[in-house]
C-alpha cells in the first residue's frame, strides 16, 4: 500500500512530540484529576502551615483581564472604574491566599451573576445510598477502616495496607480519603481523621 501525500494540516513527528501532552492534559481534566492534584497540593501547603487542609474561610476577589485586540465588544465590556476592555476573572481564595475556585465570566458586566455561581456550602446531608468507587484501592480503604472500627489517619492507613510510610503514598491515600468524604462515603470527624458514615 503506498503513502499518501500529506495534508498541508498534517502533523510530523517532532509536531506531535509537542501536542500529545496537552491530550492527556485534557484527560485528566475530564476525569478530574488536575483537580485532585492541585486540591492535594493545597491541602499539603496548608497543613504544612498548621492549619487545617479544608478552609474555613474563603475570600472571594476579581481581576480585570484584557482582552485580545481581536475579541468581538460583544464578548467584553468595560470595568465601572478601571474602564479596562476585557473579561472578569472571578476567584475564591482562602487566607493563605491559595486558589480554591476560579470562573471567568465573559462579559465585566455580568461579574455578580458569574460570583453568584460558586457553590455555596450547604448542611452536610447524607445520601441515601452513597456511590462506592470501583476501583480496588477505595475497597481496600473502606475495609480497612471497617476491620479498624475506629477512625484512622492516612499513616494508619499505610500500615494497615502494607504501604511503605512515604510522603507519595500517605498523600496518596489522602487524597482518596478525601474523595470518600466528598462522596459521603466517609466522614472526616476531625482534622485528618477519617471513619465511615456509618460506624
Amino acid at each position: 500500500m503506498s503513502m499518501r501525500k500529506p495534508y498541508p494540516s498534517d502533523l510530523t513527528d517532532k509536531q506531535w512530540e509537542l501536542v500529545e501532552p496537552v491530550i492527556y492534559f485534557y484527560l485528566w481534566r475530564d476525569e478530574g484529576t488536575d483537580q485532585d492534584l492541585h486540591d492535594l497540593l493545597r491541602w499539603q501547603l496548608r497543613e504544612k502551615r498548621k492549619r487545617l487542609a479544608d478552609p474555613s474561610l474563603v475570600a472571594l476577589d476579581t481581576q480585570s483581564i484584557h482582552a485580545a485586540v481581536g475579541v468581538p465588544a460583544t464578548m467584553t465590556g468595560k470595568g465601572a472604574a478601571k474602564r479596562v476592555p476585557g473579561r472578569k476573572r472571578c476567584l475564591a481564595v482562602d487566607v493563605l491566599g491559595l486558589v480554591i475556585a476560579c470562573r471567568m465570566s465573559e462579559n465585566l458586566r455580568i461579574t455578580r451573576k458569574t460570583l453568584l455561581t460558586f457553590p455555596l456550602p450547604s448542611p452536610a446531608t447524607e445520601p441515601d445510598h452513597p456511590d462506592n468507587p470501583d476501583h480496588p484501592a477505595y475497597q481496600h480503604i473502606l475495609t480497612a477502616l471497617t476491620d479498624a472500627g475506629r477512625p484512622m489517619r492516612a499513616r494508619d492507613l499505610c500500615q494497615a495496607l502494607d504501604l511503605q510510610i512515604l510522603p507519595k503514598n500517605t498523600e496518596g491515600i489522602r487524597s482518596k480519603l478525601k474523595r470518600l468524604v466528598s462522596r459521603g462515603i466517609l466522614i472526616e470527624s476531625g482534622p485528618g481523621l477519617f471513619a465511615r458514615t456509618d460506624a
